[in-house]
């Protein structure tokens, strides 16, 4: 019995006993659920372009374009959007195409640049590593990685091809954690890379938190159980993409609900139903075993860090006992503007969470919303 027919199972059970019916309204009457990325876009008559960028370390990462119409105009700025935890790009891309923000940038004039860090399932190539082996080296890796070799990849190749001064960035969840990780780095490369960040529910500190999702994968130890048995990918295969898919398609309100279960209440869900499907087609982007070991790390740290290998581990990969911090203060090296979205009942990043990174960050604008992290 494989895994993807007891993942199926599983979840056909769960979404049957919750008595939520699929809307005739929903899947079945939205033709993007089986496009692909660049037939979406196409689709309704807008430009795509796929590009890849190697980094230091050999990942190979894919980004998609949606070039502005004229590059003589003076607001073809380029704009780069990164996604969150188990996501991918797509995120941005999933409501319909007169709501999603990518293509409203686009229609401002904007040169519109979406990124997908390694381990996502749009970016599994390496000059050498095999993703397809689960238990292989390919997988050794956080979002410390992701900080230090992926972010700076995508945004130097972005540079290179569209020769602007520089890069506005938009970021959800994880990718608002590369970006303030890559600063404590390199606050050289990345003031001269880019001028303005808008951050959508930062995952940067995460000891506020109070979410479900860490709660119960701590309480099971289910990262360490991957762990233990050798699978160094978390969420990664075609079983879990087709039971995910399968699941949004059969269950959309079922499907819905439980994405806001696990981000935090909210008075009426804002994403339409016919759209779930879409999103779900889409998912899971998958990462690293090692990552959400990281992530769980984050939430009892009130420190923003590096991943503990633990003393001989710590020793051996950083030449220290403890895991180093990073260092917030070359931030104040970073002439840049933030903009930070958060929602009021987000329990994966909280108000408190929002104030700790204010404390480090440049100039800031924060805003908010009474809707949970999307």
């Amino acid at each position: 019995m494989n895994r993807f027919f007891i993942v199926s199972i599983w979840l056909t059970l769960i979404a049957a006993k919750t008595n939520l019916r699929a809307s005739s309204s929903s899947s079945f009457a939205t033709p993007d659920y089986d496009k692909s990325v660049s037939e979406y876009i196409r689709s309704y008559g807008y430009p795509f372009e796929e590009h890849h960028a190697t980094t230091q370390d050999g990942y190979i990462l894919t980004l998609w374009r949606i070039p502005c119409r004229n590059s003589t105009n003076d607001k073809c700025i380029p704009v780069y959007l990164q996604h969150g935890l188990l996501d991918t790009a797509f995120s941005f891309l999933y409501q319909s195409i007169e709501e999603n923000l990518p293509i409203k940038l686009y229609n401002e004039g904007y040169d519109i640049w979406l990124g997908n860090v390694r381990g996502s399932r749009y970016s599994l190539g390496h000059t050498h590593l095999d993703s397809g082996n689960q238990h292989g080296p390919y997988w050794y890796f956080s979002y410390d990685e992701m900080a230090k070799y992926d972010l700076p990849a995508m945004l130097a190749y972005v540079k290179s091809i569209t020769r602007a001064p520089k890069v506005k960035y938009i970021c959800h969840s994880q990718g608002c954690a590369l970006i303030t990780a890559l600063g404590a780095l390199d606050p050289e490369f990345l003031g001269s890379m880019v001028n303005t960040t808008v951050a959508l529910a930062p995952a940067v500190y995460l000891q506020f938190q109070s979410s479900i999702t860490f709660i119960l994968a701590e309480w099971a130890n289910l990262i360490n159980v991957y762990l233990k048995v050798g699978l160094n990918a978390f969420l990664v295969g075609k079983e879990w993409h087709e039971a995910i898919k399968l699941t949004g398609y059969l269950f959309p309100e079922f499907f819905m609900h439980t994405l806001y279960a696990l981000a935090g209440p909210v008075n009426k869900p804002s994403m339409p139903i016919d759209r779930v499907p879409v999103l779900a087609a889409h998912l899971p982007g998958g990462t690293s075993s090692f990552n959400m070991i990281h992530f769980v790390q984050a939430s009892k740290s009130k420190v923003f860090k590096q991943l503990d290998f633990g003393r001989e581990g710590n020793l051996e990969h950083y030449g220290t006992a403890e895991a180093p911090a990073y260092n917030m203060t070359n931030w104040q090296r970073i002439a840049m503007k933030w903009r930070i979205v958060y929602g009021d009942r987000d329990a994966f990043v909280p108000k408190q969470s929002i104030v700790e990174l204010m404390k480090h960050v440049s100039t800031c604008l924060l805003y908010t919303s009474d809707a949970a992290d999307e």
